[in-house]
Parts: structure tokens; C-alpha cells; sequence
């Protein structure tokens, strides 16, 4: 399993992190920012300090995708830190988005934690440099996963379906329809291709690109004020989704060896949908 298909995004760490949590590392490090939660109206912050006061620090091994080896981290159940907003927010939410510190924002269904177990990391355990992180190397730059990792108890074996979002910043409770009104092909059946498109895009394109402005900031928006469909060749954008390396050398965004001609049709005839609803 490739780490860039499960969490890719957080590139240029060094570059954007100076605006918001301040210019070198060991100053990320410290877990300077705090978590923000939101559902509807509700919104949360927490320092780490607050959270450790609030909820019970559990120390755990996973098998970590990003870093490729097994690694002991503090965290905090993931579900804990969820009841943090329920118990203070009426929400009718079925969708969990996250925001990390450069725009990544990757959106899972809650059904997902069903049966599974996550945790919100803020340090590895027992680190004897005075650091809470070691470093990796995402694309071009070196960075870490601070303030806060998103881990789940199955480590990697658990599938490419579930993020992994490092960086954390904030954590949303929505409602799917809601968040997505702006996007969602309405009056597309639920087996045509604009609707298998919508999805697949969900799923893997919108924690770096929007549409309509709404989605992830790392990777350009795609339908507003143009579609990428009116600027770029059918065929070169084919090959591009599959293997951006191919053009660009370590490119931020990750291949997608997956994809079949079948799945990228679908997307293109969801943004040819998506022409017509600009907004």
C-alpha cells in the first residue's frame, strides 16, 4: 500500500506554517495551535493542556503508514474527543471533515467509526530528544505530523478508504447533504455516471481540490471561474491522474494507479455536469 493513495497532501510545510504556527520546528512542536471543533453553529477550541485535563491520554502502537514502521504514540480516543462537541452541539451530522494546517481536508462518513477505533495523536511516547514528532518527508519538504494525527487501532492493514489526516487543526461534524449542496449532481441517478463521479471525487479529490470553492486548498479548484475540462486535454489529464510524476517531478499530488479508464470518465462527466453549475 502506498502512503501517498492513504494521506498525501500537508506538502510545503515549512513554507505555509510560518503564517500560522510560526517560522521553525521546534515551535510546532510544542502544540502552539488549538484543535477547533465545529457542528453547525458550535464552535469548540481546545489547547492541549485542556484536552489532557478533559479526557484520558492512552498510549498506543500502530502500524503506521506514513512513517512505515510500527510507532508508540499519546492520543486520545477518537470517540472521546467527538463527545466533546456532541455533548455541546444539536447536530444531525453523518459526516466528519477534517482541516489541516496547509488546506488539506479530507471528509470521511461517521458510519466509518463503527467497528474501528481511531485516536487523535499529539506526540510520539517516549521520544528522548525533547521532541514530540520525528521528522518525514512528504514530496519535497521534511515535516511532522504536529499538532495533532489522526491513527487508527488496525494500523495500515485497515485500507486506503480510511484517512489518515496529520497536521490537524480543526475537526467538523456535518451534514452531508448540507456540506455538499453546492456540488452534489442533483436530479442524477444514484448509478449514472455524474453521481459515480461525485463520489469517486469525494472520496479521493476533495481533501486537496475544490469545486465551487468548496473542498481542500492544496491543489487549484476545478470548476470556478473555468473547468478543467475547457483547459485541458481530455487525454493528457487521463495520464496525468494516473501518474502526476510522470510530468512533474515529486509532484504533491499522488498517482492514482487504481483509477480505471472507466472511473476517470465518470469524473469527467461529472465536471461536464459541473459546467453548467458553477456557483
Amino acid at each position: 500500500m502506498r502512503i501517498s493513495k492513504l494521506v498525501f497532501g500537508t506538502a510545503l510545510f515549512f513554507a505555509l506554517a510560518s503564517n500560522v504556527l510560526g517560522s521553525d520546528l521546534p515551535q510546532v512542536q510544542t502544540n502552539p495551535t488549538p484543535l477547533a471543533l465545529e457542528a453547525g453553529n458550535t464552535k469548540l477550541s481546545f489547547t492541549l493542556a485542556e484536552l489532557k485535563k478533559k479526557l484520558p491520554t492512552q498510549t498506543v502502537t500502530i502500524q503506521d503508514p506514513v512513517y512505515d514502521r510500527a510507532v508508540t504514540y499519546d492520543a486520545f480516543n477518537f470517540d472521546d474527543v467527538l463527545k466533546l462537541l456532541k455533548d455541546n452541539a444539536q447536530s444531525s451530522a453523518d459526516e466528519i471533515v477534517f482541516g489541516a494546517v496547509d488546506g488539506y481536508a479530507p471528509s470521511m462518513p461517521a458510519a466509518k467509526l463503527k467497528g474501528h477505533v481511531a485516536y487523535l495523536a499529539y506526540q510520539e511516547h517516549g521520544r528522548k530528544d525533547g521532541k514530540r514528532w520525528g521528522t518525514f518527508e512528504q514530496g519535497k519538504a521534511k515535516m511532522t505530523p504536529a499538532p495533532y494525527y489522526m491513527v487508527w487501532k488496525e494500523g495500515s492493514s485497515l485500507g486506503e478508504d480510511y484517512p489518515w489526516p496529520y497536521q490537524l487543526v480543526r475537526i467538523e461534524l456535518v451534514n452531508f447533504k448540507e456540506k455538499y449542496a453546492k456540488i452534489y449532481p442533483t436530479g442524477m441517478a444514484a448509478n449514472s455516471p455524474e453521481m459515480k463521479g461525485f463520489m469517486t471525487f469525494k472520496t479521493q479529490c476533495i481533501r486537496c481540490h475544490s469545486v465551487n470553492l468548496v473542498g481542500g486548498d492544496i491543489g487549484p479548484e476545478l470548476n470556478t471561474p473555468k473547468n478543467v475540462l475547457e483547459y485541458w486535454n481530455h487525454d493528457t489529464l487521463r495520464a496525468f491522474i494516473k501518474n502526476p510524476g510522470d510530468f512533474r517531478a515529486k509532484d504533491k499530488m499522488p498517482p492514482f494507479p487504481q483509477f480505471i479508464d472507466r472511473d476517470i470518465d465518470e469524473i469527467f462527466a461529472y465536471f461536464n455536469y459541473l459546467k453548467d453549475h458553477r456557483q
